[in-house]
């Protein structure tokens, strides 16, 4: 509320509570003349020269001219120690979006990072339009390599993406052509908040074509060439170097409710390696029911560029699932053997089932058994009630591989009942892990959540606080946390914490046998961010993104998250997705951060889309609905949303 609104506010109080007093001052004697009404006659406070009042939360001047455009300058500075190395992260970060009638919006994305030096770049354009109906989407810097439709759609198996330093071009016609390419040199992204970008050296070319022939059928091929990369750091620093040649090809066939898919791999790599992989992926729904099957044969050595993918596999699997208001349930079973005889055999069986007692209640359980040379079986019960004190959820989580390792969990997630604008979770954990005959006991608290402390001030959030019990005993904290004083309309100073000190040992997962992607190991570390923020927009066409000339604009902002309990919403152990590709309204593009974070500024009131881009997303997490999120903005207020990556069974 500004100051003109307040003085405004204590005047009429001050009228209101004096009226009795001239009431009681102002006797006509009985026997005094009444005059008569006066002629109304407007009159102007200090002769009509007051200035206007100025709009709520408007302390700067709008610039109308020119096109539609916002951007940002964030300067960082930090403090880190990583396994006891200090270093820091310092640098600017830059954004920005240009809105234009011909050439349609552009997206600004870019980090100069001083120390450890580093620079990333990413420009942006999406729908251009073109005569015919053609549409152009174009990337250069540091980007992700396009993939055709077809490769996205896989139940089981995928063809992957890398980040590269280059150029790409998408050109789509009317939703029945599709054409991509890009070249660059391959590399990794790595920092904690001023993402960096460790270059693999050598080249990275890809193109793909994709032909929708109506609503029954579609053909795809896509192609990549990697020459003389680096195997990346996860690989021994001595091992040589990747050129390889690979080609996918794809074709689909749907009616009704079902959709068959047809896919070859065929790699070429270094020193005659050839390999071939065939699968068939097939999905059919009737009513309540979701069919999911397939059978492959995938030759060892399989690479896509210079990434390994799944190879050395041959076998089947089938998903049968239900829903309906109260039932919730699914099972299936992986049939897997090996072409050469060396990998892993066996069957791998899952069944999970949830069922909706009344509006507030809901239970469910699991379990998943894997019979190979290394059996193992793990399973998972669970509670829901919505009370008045939130939703509540107990989950209890067993896990046995071949009786060397051991592990019982029971969780408490709650989610409470707060003010609109902000957001409070936590979660109790209890577990006992036996590896080799030692036993571990750990216990867990995490509290996530954020919103507005003060008009100008709010936090956002994660700390988890673990207590370790073997034959020592060890405390250690986890934080990600952020405080946002926002200055002004246009000045903002971020602080951020970040500690992932924590004891506890990740958890005894039992994975199938097909091989997923790997994920990194995060090394202990502790770190301490200052950030500066200025960001401005102008333009005559439209302010806010989506909206018209003066209109009434929000903020987005959130959180893509790694739902390891299948709940729907995101509990404060639930890590945060990064480097994941996030668009607003099909037009706008950033990218999420090492904790999952993205934001969209100055976005116009109303329902708006977001669209997760899956190609960065490891396996077997995925996005439902098409990776698309909806969104509701209003006016001078950042809308949070928390979209969860659910992972298939």
């Amino acid at each position: 509320m500004t100051f003109g609104r307040v003085l405004h506010a204590i005047l009429g109080l001050g009228l209101a509570a004096i009226q009795p007093a001239w009431a009681q001052q102002t006797v006509v004697p009985s026997n005094a003349a009444q005059p008569g009404p006066a002629a109304y006659e407007d009159q102007l406070i200090e002769g009509g020269t007051l200035p206007q009042l100025r709009q709520e939360g408007e302390d700067t001047v709008y610039d109308s001219e020119g096109i539609p455009r916002y951007w940002r300058v964030e300067a960082v500075t930090s403090n880190i120690n990583e396994g006891g190395t200090k270093s820091h992260e310092n640098g600017l970060r830059l954004g920005g979006r240009i809105d234009t009638q011909d050439y349609g919006a552009f997206s600004l994305d870019s980090t100069i990072r001083v120390q450890p030096g580093s620079t990333i770049f990413t420009l942006s354009q999406r729908a251009m339009p073109f005569d015919h109906d053609w549409f152009a989407n174009n990337s250069i810097g540091n980007i992700y390599t396009p993939a055709i439709d077809l490769s996205r759609v896989q139940y089981r198996f995928y063809v992957p993406t890398a980040p590269v330093r280059g150029a790409s071009t998408e050109w789509l016609h009317d939703g029945d052509i599709q054409v991509q390419a890009s070249v660059g040199e391959p590399g990794v992204f790595d920092g904690l908040r001023l993402s960096g970008f460790e270059p693999l050296n050598g080249s990275l070319t890809t193109a793909g074509a994709q032909w929708n022939g109506g609503p029954h059928w579609s053909a795809g091929v896509q192609f990549a060439d990697a020459r003389n990369v680096n195997p990346g750091p996860l690989v021994s620093s001595t091992a040589p170097s990747i050129s390889a040649q690979s080609l996918f090809a794809a074709g689909a066939w749907q009616d009704g409710g079902t959709r068959i898919q047809a896919n070859v791999v065929e790699s070429d790599a270094d020193a005659g390696r050839h390999a071939v992989g065939i699968w068939l992926d097939g999905e059919t729904r009737q009513d309540r029911y979701r069919h999911n099957y397939g059978a492959f044969r995938l030759d060892p050595d399989m690479v896509w560029g210079y990434q390994q993918i799944a190879s050395d596999l041959q076998g089947g699997y089938y998903r049968l699932s239900y829903q309906d208001q109260r039932w919730q349930w699914d099972g299936g079973v992986d049939v897997v053997g090996t072409v050469s005889g060396k990998g892993p055999e066996g069957e791998y069986l899952t069944g999970n089932v949830r069922y909706q007692i009344d509006r507030t209640s809901a239970v469910g359980t699991g379990t998943t058994i894997r019979h190979s040379g290394n059996n193992a079986w793990s399973s998972f019960a669970f509670i829901e009630k919505q009370t008045r004190f939130g939703s509540s959820r107990v989950q209890l989580d067993m896990a046995s591989d071949s009786g060397s390792q051991r592990q019982t969990t029971v969780t408490f997630d709650q989610t409470w009942p707060v003010p609109e604008g902000t957001r409070v979770s936590t979660s109790f954990v209890v577990g006992q892990q036996t590896v080799a005959g030692d036993n571990l006991t750990t216990t867990s608290l995490s509290i996530y959540g954020g919103g507005d402390l003060t008009s100008t001030l709010s936090i956002d959030g994660t700390v988890r606080v673990t207590n370790a019990r073997d034959r020592v005993n060890s405390t250690a904290a986890n934080a990600d946390v952020n405080l946002n004083w926002r200055i002004n309309s246009r000045w903002s100073i971020v602080a951020s914490i970040f500690d992932n000190r924590d004891p506890i040992p990740p958890p005894l997962t039992i994975d199938p046998l097909i091989p997923l992607t790997p994920t990194v190991a995060i090394v202990q570390s502790r770190a301490v961010f200052l950030t500066l923020r200025y960001e401005d927009h102008a333009g005559a066409l439209s302010s806010p993104i989506g909206g018209k000339a003066g209109g009434a604009a929000g903020t987005i902002a959130g959180v893509l998250f790694l739902d390891q309990r299948d709940s729907g919403s995101r509990a404060a152990s639930d890590p945060g997705a990064p480097d994941v590709t996030i668009i607003l309204d099909g037009l706008y593009s950033t990218r999420t951060d090492a904790q999952g974070r993205f934001e969209f500024p100055l976005v116009a009131s109303g329902r708006h889309v977001l669209t997760v881009v899956p190609d960065n997303l490891p396996l077997p997490w995925y996005v439902g609905n098409g990776g698309k999120v909806e969104v509701m903005v209003r006016t001078r207020e950042t809308s949070s949303v928390d979209i969860a990556a659910s992972k298939r069974h």
